[in-house]
């Protein structure tokens, strides 16, 4: 199983952040290879989707389920035809009211034993790319041209 965990300080208070990595449904709009996800079955702490990624040669369709506690973590638990699991979690930590740590733990085991070698590529680099996909999602929606970081 592929397993790689990156964290970041960011600008932004945990809620924002929060509020957007819940809001599956815009991945496709600024996560580069997340091409649909659609949400079903939506209650007061948990969602389930069902998801296309396409990362390097793979194309993964899923279903997952989503269990969050806002502001402090969401927990995402997919599988599918050729994903035995693909889970991301997401924790949100103040820093003060105006920062906060993310981090995001991304795990990824595929069923069929030949691509599983593709899986294992999944590397520190594309963790990154989706984390910093978020803070420059974060950087265009809340901070002006005047704002510090």
């Amino acid at each position: 199983m592929a397993q790689q965990i990156v964290s970041r300080d960011l600008p932004f208070p945990r809620e924002a952040m929060f509020d957007m990595v819940l809001d599956v449904e815009r991945y496709a709009q600024f996560v580069p290879w997340w091409e649909n996800a659609r949400v079903r079955d939506r209650k007061p702490n948990s969602y389930r989707t069902d998801q296309i990624v396409r990362y390097k040669m793979l194309r993964l369709k899923f279903a997952g389920l989503t269990r969050f506690q806002r502001p402090e973590w969401i927990e995402v638990r997919s599988s599918g035809d050729t994903v035995r699991h693909f889970d991301l979690i997401w924790r949100f930590d103040a820093v003060s009211p105006e920062r906060c740590r993310v981090s995001v733990e991304a795990l990824l085991e595929l069923s069929v034993r030949p691509l599983q070698k593709l899986a294992e590529g999944l590397s520190k680099d594309a963790v990154d790319t989706l984390l910093t996909a978020f803070e420059t999602e974060a950087r265009r929606l809340y901070l002006t041209p005047s704002t510090p970081t």
